[in-house]
Order: C-alpha cells, then structure tokens, then sequence
C-alpha cells in the first residue's frame, strides 16, 4: 500500500486473497517450463524432462495474451 505496486507471487496464497481485498494488484507467478494441473496449481516433480524452447515461448504468449496457461490434461 505505501509504494503502490503490484506484488508478484504464487496464486492461491494468503497474500494474494489480502491484497485483493484491499484492491491492490497481485500479478501470479508462472513457470512455462513447469506443469500446470486442472485447477491451475503447479506439477512439482523431482525429474524434469528436456521442454523444446518453441513451445515454451508459445505458454509464455498464450499466459501474458489470454491470462491463463495449459494444463496437463489440456
């Protein structure tokens, strides 16, 4: 509220749900080389396989373009 800028963080938090109640911007973290489930949470894996920088670039459009990115399951 004192600097008036958006807070970057993980969506779902308790930060997110404070500073929308007190109307200040909070801007989700994304990761486009992570995997996302149904309900939008992270697939957190210990091995992680090679992502072709192609599609990676299109995750990153499609998430600053339409607000939203792929889930696993489509």
């Amino acid at each position: 509220e004192i600097f008036g800028v958006p807070l970057f963080g993980m969506t779902g938090t308790l930060h997110e749900k404070i500073y929308q109640e007190r109307g200040i911007p909070f801007v989700a973290e994304f990761y486009a080389d992570l995997d996302y489930d149904a309900s939008g949470k992270l697939i957190l894996t210990r091995v992680h396989d090679a992502k072709d920088p192609a599609e990676m670039a299109e995750r990153c459009v499609r998430a600053i373009r339409e607000g939203e990115g792929t889930a696993e399951d489509g």
